[in-house]
């Protein structure tokens, strides 16, 4: 199912959304929303948990420097909007989505159930995370499997 995002209002700093930002914990995994210039925006996820630990792409070190509301409109009969931030860095006078990415994939956490992992999330640019994929990889490997995308 694809889905449209649209942009809803200015940016924000890191400084402005961080603090209000709330860990999910065990067995309390529910939305929380904040009413934010207008809009209820969930706080509440391993997502945006994974920016408040670290800002900074893992691989290439590019940093997230401004949080955006976005609005995914949904199709079908709930035609409600639904608010979310997404974190954005600038490369070349782009903007470069910033991503939560499993650092041991879920696929292989999945085939081998015993395998306990802390901290399994990290910052990562949308490039680096797609170029990693889902395979259990380091980020110094990463980076010699492809040199050419480090930041200039």
């Amino acid at each position: 199912m694809s889905r449209t995002y649209y942009r809803v209002g200015r940016k924000y700093k890191p400084s402005e959304i961080l603090p209000l930002l709330e860990r999910p914990q065990y067995g309390n995994w529910g939305p929380k929303r904040i009413l934010l210039d207008g809009d209820w925006v969930n706080i509440k996820s391993s997502r945006l948990a994974t920016f408040e630990q670290q800002t900074v792409c893992a691989r290439c070190g590019i940093k997230g420097t401004f949080f955006v509301k976005e609005r995914q409109q949904k199709i079908g009969k709930h035609d409600n909007p639904v608010f979310h931030l997404n974190f954005y860095a600038m490369r070349n006078g782009k903007e470069i989505l910033m991503t939560s990415d499993h650092i041991v994939p879920l696929s292989a956490l999945k085939q081998n159930p015993k395998r306990k992992v802390n901290n399994n999330r990290q910052t990562m640019c949308a490039r680096c995370n797609m170029l990693k994929g889902n395979r259990e990889i380091s980020n110094e490997e990463l980076s010699r499997a492809f040199p050419r995308l480090d930041p200039q």
